[in-house]
């Protein structure tokens, strides 16, 4: 009998305030944190920031 391996897929929600200064640095660098993931997914829950930290979660690759 054999055994199918299935995709393991993850999504992280982030939420933030005015961290565009940081927030680009933070999602680049969670595929090399976590190993063992086929895909994942990041989210970004912008709680009304007064900068471009939509933006720039934005640019680096996140949903939100």
């Amino acid at each position: 009998m054999k055994i199918e391996k299935k995709p393991v897929k993850l999504a992280i929600t982030i939420p933030a305030y005015n961290e565009e200064n940081s927030i680009e640095k933070v999602i680049r660098e969670i595929p090399g944190i976590i190993e063992g993931i086929d895909e994942i997914e990041v989210i970004v829950i912008n709680d009304g920031s007064k900068d471009r930290t939509s933006e720039a979660a934005e640019q680096a690759g996140a949903a939100g």
